[in-house]
């Protein structure tokens, strides 16, 4: 449940971590605020060590069923490496298969209200509490399935039902209007839970008339100064009830210079997005501390056979200092044929590159033609020379 939803509604970006770097200290070398378990039954004393140590210091962990119940080995053990931590105590680890409901008790008003109940067919119906606080009970026995407990500068959440049922749910289900009544509060709840590590969403997706936009996975990630954000949404299994194509808004942290990467436009200096986005259709979008202004290209008007013909490429922006881009290069022969042996992708360095095309002794004699096209922008240049 956890690793699936996260990568769907945890929007701030996710990384992986393995067993042995956490053993290592990996986890407490303040890189991360939280710590995800999905089902990780199997731990040794020293990760258990490492993620005391992490949520002590203040960092939230998240784990679902079974957590910590067998050692690296898989030996069960009697009492969970963390149950101390999500302030919890068992009676056995054994899973319910038992369909049941999930009812929010008033402490989840410590979080925030998304709804009176969610399903689920999978629990430890033998997990009672100690330190931690209850924000959910399974309906018919009144099991702690949602547990959240402070412990020393830091917080821990425990799932105690495997909500990837609620979840997958839309995948098959053949009406998108019950589907989206589903899948909603698991999304939410997700959401709510990680502002308990002070982490929300710097990128905002909503609809026009305020409501979040749901099933779109969102990536961001930066290239030296500058930042990247990709949006996909993702395909229902059906299309009732819902528009093929939406509007929507995207709220930026702060104000970029943004360029529509794939469709080549511009929005200007901005922190808001206008868009209409489709059923499995992608968006990327370029985030910069500076407007493009041109593309400048430098190359000699001669060239000869089996010589090398130095370049220079240059991108000119609204501030003096430009960040790293990409930009296709392309090389055509007199019959305007493109010559994808010479042809590529050039990483554009802090604004400029410098290079050579290596000429074989056969190419054809003629007026050839180099055109280079910024990959964000779109902005490019074109220059011709003869081959002698």
């Amino acid at each position: 449940m956890l690793s699936k939803i996260s990568k769907r509604y945890f929007r701030s970006g996710t990384n992986y971590i393995s067993y042995k770097q956490i053993e290592e200290g990996g986890l407490n070398k303040g890189e991360y605020k939280i710590l995800l378990l999905p089902l990780s039954q199997a731990i040794s004393l020293k990760e258990a060590e490492e993620i005391r140590k992490f949520v002590k210091e203040g960092g939230l962990v998240i784990a679902d069923v079974r957590a910590g119940v067998m050692d690296e080995h898989c030996k069960p053990i009697p009492v969970g490496l963390l149950d101390d931590v999500f302030g919890i105590k068992r009676k056995g680890s054994a899973l319910s298969a038992e369909k049941s409901q999930i009812l929010f008790t008033d402490n989840y008003k410590t979080v925030a209200q998304t709804g009176n109940k969610l399903n689920s067919k999978m629990f430890e119906p033998g997990i009672g509490l100690t330190s931690g606080l209850a924000l959910a009970k399974e309906k018919n026995q009144g099991i702690p399935t949602m547990v959240i407990n402070e412990y020393g500068k830091g917080k821990a959440v425990y799932f105690n039902a495997l909500l990837l049922n609620e979840y997958e749910f839309y995948r098959s289900h053949s009406k998108l209007a019950a589907m989206r009544k589903r899948t909603k509060k698991p999304e939410t709840l997700f959401r709510q839970i990680l502002k308990l590590a002070g982490v929300e969403n710097k990128v905002k997706i909503a609809t026009m008339d305020g409501q979040p936009l749901s099933l779109c996975e969102t990536v961001r990630f930066s290239m030296g100064r500058n930042n990247y954000l990709g949006i996909l949404r993702d395909y229902p299994a059906t299309k009732e009830n819902d528009e093929e194509t939406k509007k929507i808004k995207i709220s930026l942290p702060e104000k970029y210079y943004v360029y529509d990467v794939r469709n080549k436009k511009y929005y200007g200096f901005t922190d808001e997005i206008e868009t209409n986005i489709a059923f499995d259709e992608a968006k990327f979008y370029a985030l910069l501390p500076y407007q493009i202004k041109d593309v400048k290209l430098e190359i000699s008007s001669l060239a000869r056979k089996g010589e090398r013909i130095p370049y220079r490429i240059k991108i000119n922006s609204s501030k003096r200092k430009v960040g790293n881009h990409v930009v296709r290069f392309e090389v055509f022969d007199p019959e305007g044929k493109e010559c994808l042996y010479y042809s590529k992708n050039l990483l554009v360095k802090n604004g400029s590159l410098s290079g050579e095309i290596p000429f074989s002794l056969n190419e054809k004699s003629g007026n050839w033609k180099i055109k280079v096209t910024d990959v964000i922008s779109g902005k490019g240049k074109e220059k011709t020379f003869k081959m002698l």
